[in-house]
């Protein structure tokens, strides 16, 4: 079960999701503004809805030793691991999963498209650690979607879609932090 929470308290267009201590989603009921990044879609709820019900998906799952510590101790965060992955792979998850799904959404959008194949064209590409947020120049708050969004799409291309699932899996049965070793088990490098 998820709790959906629909607020009308704002016109910035945002949602939220978190698998702890329930799994919830919050979503604002503003529509995005055409020059928003977020504007590329006809049906701005099933968007948002679809990129924060796959962070419910995402995050929540466990696999292993994992598991049987989540039955036994019930929803605690440290038994949640994919909640300690990079900013860049949890909103790159989502920001994949809402194009795939919906066939609108940022990386379906020009704009979106253009940070990434200007950085790629230039060869200036954010190094790892900007990537995963925190930046206060532009790309800024969206360079975890840009990059991470293009990655995980770089990889169901190559790899074919179920391989961002056998990602998820794997990084749900593996200690906090320590995921990395999941891109060798589910891509071999």
């Amino acid at each position: 079960r998820v709790h959906v929470i629909l607020v009308d308290q704002t016109d910035l267009s945002n949602g939220w999701a978190t698998p702890v201590p329930h799994n919830v989603i919050e979503i604002t009921a503003a529509a995005p503004t055409a020059e928003s990044m977020l504007g590329n879609t006809d049906d701005w709820l099933r968007l948002v809805l679809t990129h924060e019900y796959t962070h419910i998906v995402h995050l929540s799952r466990k696999r292993g030793w994992i598991g049987g510590l989540r039955r036994v101790f019930g929803r605690q965060p440290l038994l949640y691991p994919n909640l300690f992955q990079p900013l860049w792979e949890i909103e790159g998850i989502a920001t994949h999963a809402e194009t795939a799904y919906t066939g609108e959404g940022r990386i379906a959008a020009g704009d979106f498209r253009m940070v990434v194949g200007h950085a790629a064209a230039t060869e200036r590409f954010e190094p790892i650690d900007r990537a995963n947020g925190g930046l206060v120049d532009w790309p800024s708050g969206n360079t975890p979607y840009f990059y991470g969004g293009h990655f995980h799409r770089f990889l169901a291309d190559r790899y074919g879609a179920s391989a961002i699932r056998r990602l998820a899996d794997e990084t749900a049965g593996r200690l906090p932090y320590l995921g990395s070793r999941a891109y060798k088990a589910v891509f071999g490098k």
